[in-house]
């Protein structure tokens, strides 16, 4: 706990801080940092976190997973939809409306590899998961740094796949 003391002289210097603890024992915080004693539990109540239920937390069960495969093609056309339009691709150069545009034929090939991968029968290759990050300059002056924001442009499977996991951690973090 840290509090602030005011001096009332007529210099009125700025105020300075001090450290108070509630540690027992010789080797405790005093004046070195390294040696503080969290006694979090014995300083205050916490009945009131408990009832909000802040702390409370679900243990997934044995069975559940991510790398389960996608059954349907349905639910995965529906995963391919999700996809961002008009989007620059990343080292594969291959855009994400050619997955949505592509045939049905094309699309059942990429739902067997996604699948795969997911199960885990195929290991993705390290050029799958390096995104390039590229600059995009958003205000006047080109040459200030602070003036460029950074993107990462994903490979087009790997924001598939992406897309995915994220949608089944929400599920799994909602039940």
């Amino acid at each position: 706990m840290s509090t602030t003391a005011y001096n009332t002289t007529s210099e009125q210097p700025l105020p300075t801080r001090s450290i108070e603890h509630f540690c027992e024992g010789e080797t405790c915080f005093k004046t070195d940092p390294t040696n503080f004693c969290s006694t979090r539990y014995h300083t205050r109540d916490r009945t009131f976190l408990d009832k909000a239920g802040i702390f409370d937390f679900r243990t997934i069960a044995s069975g559940e997973t991510i790398r389960e495969p996608i059954t349907t093609f349905r639910e995965f056309s529906q995963f391919i939809s999700r996809m961002p339009s008009h989007k620059a691709p990343g080292f594969s150069e291959v855009p994400a409306d050619l997955f949505k545009q592509a045939p049905v034929s094309f699309q059942r090939c990429i739902h067997l590899l996604v699948n795969d991968i997911l199960i885990g029968n195929h290991d993705c290759d390290k050029e799958l998961l390096i995104a390039k990050v590229i600059l995009l300059h958003k205000d006047k002056d080109i040459a200030i740094l602070d003036h460029y924001r950074p993107i990462a442009l994903l490979n087009t499977i790997y924001q598939l796949i992406m897309i995915i996991i994220t949608n089944r951690l929400r599920q799994l973090s909602e039940n």
